[in-house]
Parts: C-alpha cells; structure tokens; sequence
C-alpha cells in the first residue's frame, strides 16, 4: 500500500482510497479506479486497477489482495482530446451568427442562441426532444427528408439547400440549411447550419414584380 500511495499522483490518492473503503465497507462488489502512477520513466501514466481482497483478518482488515493494473494512457489522452475538441466545438457554435442545431435519432438535443432567436423561442426547453419536421412547412418535409437519406447513405454532409420553415408564431422564414454528421458527446448526430435569407428572398421578389411592371408599362399597360 505504502508504494501505492507513492507512486499515484497525489490528485488522484483521495479518490482512489474513497473507492477502496467503498469495496471494504461491501457497498460495491469489487475496487475499480482509474488514476495516474509515475512511471519508472519519470512520466504520469493513467492505469485502471481492479481488484479484491483474498484474505482478511479476524477484524476485517485486509491482509492480502490481488488484481489487475491496465495501461489505459492512450484512450484517457484520447478522452481528453476529445473533449477539449468539443469545447472548442461548443465555443464556436455558440458565438456563431448562424442557426445550429444538432439533431440525433430524430430529436434536437442541442440549439445555439442563433436559433432561439430564429424560431422565436423563449427558452432553449421549446426545441429540445423535438424534431427538425415540427419546424418544417409542408412545402419542405419532403426535401429535408431526401436530405437526411443522402447523409445517410454518404455519412458525410449535403450540399445546402433551401427550406421553408415556420417560427414560433407561425410566420414563415425562408433559410439557407446544410447538413453534416458530427461526433457529438461521442455519439454520431446531424449537425444542421440554417442561414435566414428570408429579407434577401423578399428583395428579390420585389425587384422581380418591379421588373415585370416596367415591362408592362413599355407595353402601355397601366397600373391602378
């Protein structure tokens, strides 16, 4: 025990006897603990130990245990770049000035501001559990649907596309979507970006009735 303690990082000492004194006290069935140990080569490894105690005295005081200790460096160092990939992650689509919404087994488990203020929402609660179709209008069911069995299919992205969404108060927005399979808490989920283009939409509708009134009027049909 006494080289143990000497050679597990000292962070990690009052976790590793708080499960030993859970496995002696008989709340768990067995140790398991996860920690850093100095290697011979002066370097912190992580191991996973395991573990039981074959022989106790009259008192219930260990005399003799016996397990297994596991090198499990590279999949904690791959844990940890994991997650500082995802904070990075998150960082980004947070600020983003585009809608994100990630989406896994059909149901929204993550929004950005950008899309609390897109739909119009109170709250991050009104996407969360729903699905990308209960926003959809019917004019785009059909398309998001095609979209999402090609992303199947390829397992990578689609090229954007536009979609025809209702908001909260049921106005119609008109935006810009592309989607892509991300690694999202590692689990594979659908990344949607949504663009809002419905001014941009609105624009070009105006200048299209502006140009077909000029050439009305070159025609010499007037306009009440």
């Amino acid at each position: 025990m006494d080289t143990r303690i000497k050679h597990t990082h000292p962070d990690d000492i009052s976790k590793s006897n708080l499960l030993l004194k859970k496995y002696c006290n008989g709340e768990v069935d067995y140790y398991e603990c996860e920690s850093r140990m100095k290697h011979k080569n002066g370097q912190w490894i992580w191991v996973l130990d395991r573990g039981k105690v074959n022989e106790w005295d009259k008192n219930g005081k260990m005399l003799m245990m016996s397990g297994i200790r596991e090198d499990i460096t590279e999949r904690k160092l791959a844990e940890i770049k994991l997650r500082e990939s995802e904070y990075r992650y998150r960082s980004l689509v947070e600020w983003s000035p585009e809608s994100i919404i990630v989406q896994r087994k059909g149901k929204i488990i993550y929004v950005n501001p950008a899309a609390i203020r897109m739909f119009k929402l109170v709250s991050i609660d009104d996407l969360l559990g729903k699905s990308i179709f209960d926003w959809a209008h019917l004019d785009s069911q059909n398309l998001i649907k095609e979209r999402i069995k090609m992303l199947v299919a390829i397992g990578d992205s689609t090229p954007s596309v536009e979609l025809k969404l209702i908001t909260q108060d049921r106005s119609i927005i008109y935006v810009k979507s592309q989607a892509l399979v991300i690694n999202y808490d590692g689990k594979i989920a659908v990344q949607y970006s949504l663009r809002d283009i419905t001014y941009k939409k609105r624009i070009r509708k105006f200048l299209s009735q502006s140009e077909r009134n000029c050439s009305f009027r070159s025609m010499g049909i007037k306009f009440e």
